[in-house]
């Protein structure tokens, strides 16, 4: 009882008592014996959200570990058996990124020509980096965790892991291939998720231009257009109108022009002249006239027929808060734009052969049919491309305009493009309601997160687009018919090996060559993606697809 009541000192050195009962766990092996009691008790399970070694810990990886021991701790006191599963986190772009710094190289080309197979390796290299650090600072506040048998993202049983999950998706038809217009990291070649486009916003002043439209049956009247992605314009499709506004014809300086009424008399105050209203009309009878197109990139290759393109379409989305209440729509750049694509081809009888315009390629440049601007930085054309329009005569006004705009967080001098990319889904919407009912169905604290932040993000779900082109990352477990289009979704090595017992003959010869290469790394790009087999009695081969997964699956 003397040792239970000791007088408390008026300096306690709480570092040192830390110390103390840290020894004292470590002495009587308090933790370990918390695993190996199990008896009858009931399990709670834990597996920890990892963390990535190759960087250090910091004042929020001790926040997160503390908060995290709480309720393992709580269950073990509570009579539960609490196996607690480290891991470590190894996959994904904050990697890449890494290795990229640390080889003084930048962007998806330069990988590629210093070689995908020796990148590979450096990743593995850097990903446990600062497991010392780590462990140290978890034994040192107190969070108990088993570390010896840490489960790692790039092990093979954890990738076939996540490969029977995607297998089963696919099974029930919820994994599939389609287009999805991200914020596009050009440079370093790969989608950026909304988090990530959110730390990245900068002030920028960008070139806002109001364009002219001839249209087709009148070209002494045009559409007046305003943009701020000048560059945009070579893969213009359609324009714009909300049928519930009033438009109006005016004349300027012997052309006239079309926009919406309660924008008009502004515009022409730009140019510091009185506005001259010829007709007024609604914005359901602009809806079907055709225009010509500031570019001819495509309009004189597909003609006028067999598409729906430079015609006026319907879009709730315009709005009158800026502009001119007519909105240029490039599919390939822009969410809502590809989306009034989308619903415009549904109703299109040859839909399957309307190309999608895109005169840009995956790095950022222009494509080489757009002579002028071929092979250059999209946004560093903008003020070239508002000359030309000058030029010609389709430039009515143009002004600087100051606004938010995303760059890649990584590299904070590399502008983000809107960008529409082939993708690899997950339906998740499919099973919204389930999601749902069980978020109602769990204790949140604080209470209002059930129908606030989660229920917020549950409600406004979307497909999952999972795919990434990068490295280094779980491939993708989908190979397709080379001639049938046929779709495969193993979940094992086991299971590739039954259809081509000599799948794997190339990583063990590259593992003879070099004994240090990981054994996990026979489900890892490049090796994985010379894994093919063919079927008894059906042409084609089957190959995989090039894509890795979100870490974040």
């Amino acid at each position: 009882m003397a040792e239970l009541f000791a007088k408390v000192p008026s300096e306690l050195d709480f570092p040192k008592e830390e110390r103390e009962v840290l020894a004292l766990w470590k002495e009587r092996r308090v933790f370990e014996r918390s695993l190996e009691d199990a008896g009858d008790k009931k399990p709670f399970i834990f597996y920890e959200g990892p963390p990535t070694a190759n960087g250090l810990p910091h004042n929020g990886s001790v926040l997160t570990r503390v908060i995290k021991d709480l309720f393992p701790r709580y269950k073990t006191m509570r009579g539960y058996h609490v196996p607690r599963k480290a891991g470590w986190d190894t996959h994904g772009l904050p990697v890449e990124v890494e290795v990229e710094k640390e080889l003084r190289m930048h962007g998806k080309a330069a990988i590629e020509e210093y070689g995908v197979e020796p990148f590979i390796k450096k990743c593995v290299e850097s990903v446990f980096r600062y497991t010392d650090e780590w462990e140290k600072l978890t034994e040192r506040i107190g969070f108990w965790v088993d570390l010896k048998e840490a489960y790692v993202t790039f092990h093979q049983s954890y990738v076939e892991s996540v490969w029977w999950a995607l297998s089963e998706l696919s099974k029930k038809g919820l994994l599939y291939q389609g287009h999805k217009v991200v914020w596009w990291w050009a440079q370093g070649g790969t989608a950026l998720s909304a988090g990530e486009v959110g730390q990245g916003y900068k002030e920028v002043l960008d070139p806002s231009a109001y364009v002219a439209f001839p249209l087709v049956d009148d070209p002494t009247t045009s559409l007046l257009v305003w943009t701020t992605t000048p560059w945009t314009l070579s893969s213009n499709a359609y324009a714009a109108v909300n049928v519930s506004y009033t438009y109006v014809k005016f004349a300027l300086d012997g052309k006239h022009y079309i926009a919406a009424k309660e924008l008009a008399e502004g515009l022409v105050k730009k140019l510091k002249k009185e506005l001259v209203v010829e007709e007024e009309m609604t914005g359901a009878s602009l809806v079907g006239k055709s225009y010509v197109p500031p570019f001819d990139l495509y309009e004189s290759k597909l003609g006028r027929t067999g598409h729906p393109y430079w015609k006026v379409i319907e879009a709730p989305f315009v709005t009158l808060d800026a502009g001119t209440g007519i909105v240029h729509i490039a599919p390939a750049f822009g969410e809502d734009d590809f989306n009034a694509h989308k619903a415009i081809l549904k109703a299109f009888p040859d839909a399957a052969n309307v190309p999608l315009l895109c005169a840009v390629l995956p790095d950022g440049n222009f494509v080489p049919e757009f002579a002028k601007y071929a092979g250059r930085w999209v946004k560093s054309c903008d003020k070239e491309i508002v000359e030309e329009l000058k030029s010609k005569g389709l430039l009515f006004f143009t002004e600087q305009y100051k606004h938010e705009y995303p760059f890649c967080w990584r590299a904070d001098t590399d502008p983000l493009i809107q960008y529409a990319r082939p993708a690899w889904y997950i339906r998740t919407t499919e099973k919204i309601q389930d999601a749902i009912a069980n978020n109602r169905a769990v204790d949140w604290f604080p209470d209002h997160i059930k129908e606030g932040r989660f229920g917020d993000f549950l409600a406004n779900n979307v497909y999952w687009a999972l795919s990434r082109e990068r490295y280094w990352g779980t491939p993708l477990n989908v190979w397709i018919n080379d001639v049938s289009g046929k779709m495969d979704s193993p979940c094992s090595v086991k299971e590739i090996l039954a259809k081509n017992p000599k799948a794997f003959d190339h990583f063990h010869e590259a593992k003879k060559a070099d004994p240090s290469l990981s054994e996990h790394l026979i489900v890892h790009k490049p090796w994985i993606d010379s894994v093919t087999w063919e079927v008894p009695g059906e042409p084609g081969v089957y190959r995989r697809v090039p894509e890795v997964i979100d870490c974040w699956f």
